[in-house]
């Protein structure tokens, strides 16, 4: 009895899926057009914290908008979104290369002189 009931499940189950679906003859319309849209933008940006690594003391950080431009090396932003009917992608995308470049000197610790 139960073999009956679920096997008339699955052929009315079908005939929604067949009968909703269109005929296989038919051709489909092309929809309307896809519509493209690029957006460049630009980002200023500053960076400020603290930072510490394990057990080290913090170290307190600021760095204003005027350091982060002089060490852009190269930036690139922008929105790119295609949308066709309901469906739609939207692309958010930021890349910045920053270098800096620093010559220090390392101070000898005592564990590192020799006696």
């Amino acid at each position: 009895m139960w073999e009956r009931g679920r096997s008339a499940l699955v052929v009315a189950i079908l005939g929604v899926l067949l009968g909703a679906s269109p005929a296989w003859g038919q051709e489909s319309s092309p929809g309307p057009p896809w519509q493209i849209e690029l957006t460049p933008y630009l980002w200023l940006t500053s960076f400020a914290g603290d930072l510490a690594v394990r057990n080290s003391p913090k170290v307190n950080f600021d760095v204003p908008f005027g350091s982060v431009f002089h060490d852009l090396d190269f930036a690139a932003m922008f929105s790119l979104e295609a949308r066709r009917g309901p469906w739609g992608f939207l692309l958010d995308s930021i890349y910045a290369k920053l270098s800096r470049h620093v010559t220090r000197r390392a101070r000898a610790s005592p564990a590192w002189t020799s006696s």
